[in-house]
C-alpha cells in the first residue's frame, strides 16, 4: 500500500529513455509501457519544435516530424552535456538550433516523469537517473535540469548502468545472484559481457562489475544469424566455466530470435532471463533502497571507478574528554554525490587530524592540518566549519571557514582549502 510517496528510476540515453516507479516497499517496481497490454518500454529521446514555438517529445515528436516534416532534435543528453560540439554542428547544418539544451533536456525529463499512471498527489521523494557512461559533468547537469523543471522533486541522483545492474540483481531471489551474475548487452554498436562479482571476505560484502567487450559480434549482419549464434555460444560457454547463478540478456541487438542455440546452451548450465528494462528497474531499486530502507546497503557496498573507497572523518574529543573519530563521508558513495559539513572547536594548538580509512586495504592514514592562519584565541574558543567535497574519486577538498566564537570572538571571515590525495589508500 502506498504511503503517499513515489520514487522514479530513469534510464536516460541519447536514443531512448525508460522510466520505472515504486510507491512503496510492498508495491514492487513497475516500468511504464508506451502501449497498454504490450511491454514496449522505450520512449524516443527526441524533440520537435512546433510552429507556435512549443516543444513536443517522444513518440509525439517523431510523429509530428514524419507528418509535417519538422526537424527532429536528437541526442538530448549529449547536447546538454557537450554544448559547444552541438552548437557548432547545428550552426553548420540545416537543423534546429537549440539555444538552451539544458532546458530542453529538463523539459523532456519532466515530460517523462508525468507519463506513469499514478496519483498526482504523490510526493516525488527521489529520482535516480542511470546512464551508460558516467562523464564528470553528467551528474551536475542532470541534477540541475531536473530541479529546474520540477521543483517538487526532493532528491536527484545519478548512477551508472553497472550500478543499476547491481541493484537489479540484488533485488532478485538470492539463488539468482549469490554466485555472481552474467549480463550480455548488445546494441547496434557494442556487445558487452558484464559479470557481477560479490566478495564476502569483508563486512559489508563488496560487489563490482567486470566488463569485457566482444567486437567480433559486431561484424555479422542481420541475415547471418547462425554464424552470430555460433560465436555468441563460444563466448557464453567460456564465461560459464566460472560458477554463475544466472544470466541476463538485454539490448535491441538480440531482437529477431537468432540466439536460440546459445540460449539452449546457457539454460543447460544456469537460469537465463531476457528483458529490455533492466537498467531502469535497477535505478528504481536504487531509489527505493534509500527511501524505503530495503537494507541492501547495510550488507553490500558496490564499487566502480566513481565510488569512494575511503571513509573520511575528524579526530576529536567529546564532552567527556575521550578521543573519538567523527565520521563525515562514507565509502561506497559516488565522489560527485559526496558532501559533508562538520562544525568543530579547535584547541589552542590550532591543529586538526583528518582520518582516512580504506575499506578495501584496511589502511588508515591520519593527516595533520595546521590552522596557523586562524587568529590566536584561548582553548576551545575557535569554531570552524569543515566542508568536505571531491574534485575526483582520488582528490578530497576540505574547505575550512573561521566562525569565531559567538559574541566573544567574531569571525575573521578567513576561508582556506586543503587538498588531500587519496591515491594509494
Amino acid at each position: 500500500m502506498s504511503d503517499g510517496r513515489v520514487v522514479f528510476g530513469i534510464d536516460l540515453r541519447d536514443d531512448i529513455t525508460q522510466i520505472s516507479y515504486c510507491t512503496g516497499p510492498e508495491e514492487g517496481v513497475r516500468t511504464y509501457s508506451v502501449s497498454s497490454g504490450i511491454e514496449l518500454f522505450s520512449i524516443p529521446t527526441e524533440a520537435v519544435k512546433l510552429p507556435d514555438g512549443e516543444w513536443c517529445f517522444g513518440d509525439e515528436a517523431r510523429e509530428m516530424s514524419n507528418i509535417h516534416g519538422l526537424p527532429l532534435v536528437t541526442d538530448l543528453l549529449s547536447r546538454a552535456v557537450d554544448k559547444s560540439y552541438y552548437r557548432d554542428r547545428d550552426s553548420s547544418e540545416d537543423s534546429v538550433v537549440v539555444s538552451n539544451p539544458e532546458k530542453l533536456l529538463g523539459d523532456f525529463l519532466s515530460f517523462v516523469t508525468y507519463l506513469p499512471d499514478i496519483p498526482g498527489d504523490l510526493e516525488v521523494v527521489e529520482v535516480v537517473v542511470t546512464v551508460e557512461e558516467m562523464k564528470p559533468n553528467i551528474p551536475s547537469v542532470i541534477t540541475r535540469v531536473l530541479r529546474r523543471s520540477r521543483d517538487d522533486i526532493k532528491s536527484v541522483r545519478c548512477i551508472s548502468h553497472d550500478e543499476s545492474f547491481f541493484y537489479y540483481s540484488l533485488n532478485q531471489p538470492i539463488d539468482l545472484w549469490q554466485h555472481g551474475v552474467l549480463l550480455y548487452k548488445f546494441n547496434k554498436d557494442v556487445f558487452l559481457e558484464k559479470r557481477l562479482i560479490i566478495s564476502t571476505d569483508s563486512i559489508p560484502a563488496v560487489a563490482k562489475v567486470e566488463t569485457v567487450e566482444h567486437p567480433e559480434m559486431l561484424i555479422y549482419s542481420d541475415n547471418e544469424g547462425s554464424e552470430k549464434d555460433e560465436v555468441f555460444g563460444e563466448i557464453a560457454e567460456t564465461a560459464l566455466e566460472e560458477k554463475t547463478s544466472s544470466v541476463c540478456v538485454t539490448g535491441s541487438g538480440f531482437d529477431g530470435g537468432w540466439a536460440k542455440g546459445t540460449y539452449k546452451l546457457m539454460c543447460r548450465k544456469t537460469r537465463v532471463f531476457q528483458g529490455q528494462n533492466l537498467f531502469t528497474k535497477g535505478a528504481c531499486y536504487a531509489a527505493s533502497e534509500s527511501i524505503f530502507m530495503l537494507n541492501i546497503q547495510k550488507h553490500y557496498i558496490f564499487f566502480d571507478e566513481n565510488k569512494l573507497r575511503v571513509n573520511v572523518g575528524i579526530r576529536a574529543f567529546d564532552n567527556t574528554g575521550c578521543e573519538k573519530v567523527i565520521w563525515a563521508v562514507d565509502a561506497g558513495n559516488s565522489w560527485y554525490d559526496s558532501r559533508a559539513q562538520k562544525d568543530v572547536l579547535i584547541g589552542e594548538d590550532r591543529e586538526m587530524f583528518v582520518v582516512l580509512h580504506s575499506v578495501s586495504s584496511r589502511n588508515e592514514r591520519n593527516t595533520l592540518l595546521r590552522l596557523d592562519w586562524l587568529p590566536e584565541r584561548p582553548e576551545h574558543c575557535s569554531r570552524v566549519r569543515m566542508e568536505f567535497f571531491f574534485k575526483s574519486v582520488s582528490e578530497l577538498i576540505i574547505r575550512i571557514s573561521d566562525l569565531g566564537f559567538g559574541s566573544f570572538f567574531r569571525s575573521s571571515g578567513i576561508v582556506r582549502e586543503e587538498c588531500l590525495d587519496l591515491d594509494g589508500m
